[in-house]
């Protein structure tokens, strides 16, 4: 009986500190994938913003080119 309390004792003390340790990371690395996603959405929307403004730019080139060949042709009579 006297040796099992000292061995039960330095189990805890070794085991405890672990598990505290590990609920430590474990919280540090959610927050490290929260920061993570926060960056990476950032970065998907500056693309997408990027992607629609340069859309956005050729399809008012067309729009111009159509309307310049428009006016260049004239009016059809028929």
């Amino acid at each position: 009986m006297k040796l099992k309390d000292p061995v039960l004792f330095f189990i805890v003390l070794l085991v405890v500190p672990v598990i505290l340790f590990i609920v430590f990371e474990m919280s540090k690395l959610t927050n490290d994938e929260k920061l993570l996603k926060q960056i990476y959405d950032k970065q998907l929307e500056s693309v997408l913003f990027s992607v629609n403004q340069f859309t956005n730019d050729v399809v008012d080139s067309w729009a111009n080119e159509t309307e310049q060949a428009v006016r260049e042709t004239g009016p059809r009579v028929n």
